[in-house]
C-alpha cells in the first residue's frame, strides 16, 4: 500500500476555508480529501463530521463511502475490460448476443455503452417494479431518448444492462469476478458491495422508497433493485484504495510486483472512444479534453485526464500525464437526496484546482 500520511507539510490554508464554507452551507456533513503525483502523498485530509447530526464525531481519515457512479468505471467497466483481455467478451459485438431479449431498435455493442452513445435515457424508476426480474423486463422495454449514437447522454441504464452482460459471461456475480480479479489482487480491503453497517461505514441518505436513513446500502435505488450491485453504483470504498487503484492505472495495471492489468487494456480503457462531435468518453470514464464549458476537474488537470463523479458527493480523476490522482469523498445525500447539488457542482472544480496548487 501506498504511505498514509503526506510526505511534506504545505499550506492548505484556501482549501480549508473554502472546505469550511461549503460545511457551514451544509452542503454535506464531512469531506476526504487525497491529492498526490503518483506515490508522493501531498494532501489527505478529513473535514467535518460523521453525520449531519450536530453531536456527531469528527469524520477520521479511512471512512468508506457509497461511490455511487465510481462504480461504473472502477468495476463495472472494469470487468468488461478484464473480459475481454481474457478474449471472453468482444466489445465490437451486438451486446444482443449475451442479452437476446434485449428489445433495442438498433445493435449496439458494448463499447456503445462503455461511452454512453447508446441513446438511452439517463435514468427510469425502474426499482418501482415489485422484484428484480420485473425491473429487468421493465428496462430491456425502455427506448431510445434519441438516435443511438447520434450524441452522449450519460446513462445509468447502460451500465445496468452491462453488469448482466458480465454476470452471464462469467455466471457469477458482479461483486464476485470483481473482487477476485481485480479487488484483491490490488489489496482493496474498503472495496465491496453491500457491505452493511460497520463502523468504517460512513451512514447516507434516508431513503423514501425503503423508508429508513441507509448504511453501508446503496443510496441508488436502481441498483438497490438488483441486489446492491446493478453496475451503475454500489460500490463502498475509502480513499487510500481509490489511491491505489489509480496508481495501478498509472503505472499501466501493475501495482507493486502484481499485474492487475495488461498495458494493452489500460491502452484501451483509458482513450478517447467517441468520434468528433460527441463528447468525448473513455470506456467508463470521463475523458477531459478542455474544451470550453463545465470540467469538474477544474482547469488545470490535462487533456487525456479521465475520472468519474459519484451523485453521493464522491469523485476520482487522474491526471495521466502529470501523475497527479484527486479524490474527494462525501456523503453530501445525508441532507436529501437532491439536497445542494448546484452547490456541490460549483464546489468541484474549486476542490481540484487548490488541490493541483499544492503540486510543486
Amino acid at each position: 500500500m501506498p504511505p498514509a500520511r503526506p510526505t511534506t507539510r504545505l499550506d492548505t490554508e484556501p482549501l480549508d476555508l473554502l472546505v469550511a464554507q461549503a460545511l457551514e452551507a451544509e452542503v454535506f456533513p464531512g469531506l476526504e480529501l487525497l491529492f498526490a503525483q503518483g506515490e508522493r502523498l501531498l494532501l489527505h485530509k478529513a473535514y467535518g463530521r460523521t453525520t449531519g447530526e450536530a453531536k456527531a464525531s469528527p469524520l477520521p481519515l479511512g471512512q468508506s463511502f457509497d461511490l455511487a457512479s465510481l462504480t461504473k468505471p472502477l468495476a463495472t467497466a472494469a470487468a468488461c475490460l478484464k473480459l475481454w483481455e481474457q478474449g471472453r467478451l468482444d466489445l465490437a459485438a451486438p451486446v444482443k448476443e449475451w442479452l437476446p431479449e434485449w428489445n433495442y431498435p438498433v445493435s449496439l455493442s458494448c463499447l456503445d455503452l462503455l461511452t454512453h452513445r447508446s441513446g438511452l435515457p439517463h435514468w427510469a424508476p425502474l426499482y418501482l417494479e415489485d422484484s428484480a426480474p420485473a425491473a429487468w423486463k421493465a428496462l430491456v422495454a425502455t427506448p431510445p431518448k434519441v438516435e443511438p449514437r447520434s450524441r452522449v447522454i450519460y446513462s445509468c441504464l447502460n451500465f445496468l444492462l452491462l453488469a448482466e452482460l458480465v454476470r452471464r459471461v462469467t455466471q457469477e456475480s458482479l461483486s464476485g469476478f470483481c473482487d477476485r480479479q481485480i479487488f484483491a489482487p490490488l489489496g482493496l480491503k474498503s472495496f465491496r458491495f453491500n457491505p452493511g453497517p460497520r463502523t468504517e461505514v460512513v451512514p447516507s441518505a434516508h431513503c423514501a422508497w425503503r423508508n429508513r436513513r441507509l448504511w453501508g446500502e446503496v443510496q441508488d435505488e436502481n441498483a438497490a433493485r438488483f441486489d446492491g450491485e446493478g453496475g451503475n453504483a454500489g460500490l463502498f470504498g475509502n480513499g487510500a484504495d481509490l489511491w491505489t487503484y489509480a496508481l495501478m492505472l498509472l503505472q499501466g495495471g501493475l501495482f507493486q510486483g502484481v499485474r492487475v492489468f495488461e498495458e494493452k487494456t489500460l491502452a484501451l480503457w483509458t482513450q478517447n472512444h467517441n468520434p468528433p462531435g460527441l463528447a468525448p468518453r473513455a470506456l467508463g470514464w470521463d475523458y477531459c479534453d478542455q474544451s470550453p464549458g463545465y470540467w469538474s476537474c477544474g482547469e488545470r488537470f490535462g487533456r487525456g485526464s479521465i475520472g468519474h463523479l459519484g451523485f453521493t458527493g464522491t469523485g476520482l480523476w487522474i491526471d495521466r500525464a502529470k501523475g497527479s490522482v484527486a479524490v474527494h469523498l462525501s456523503h453530501r445525500v445525508w441532507y436529501g437526496k437532491d439536497a445542494k447539488l448546484e452547490e456541490m457542482r460549483t464546489l468541484r472544480p474549486q476542490l481540484h484546482n487548490l488541490m493541483t496548487e499544492l503540486a510543486p
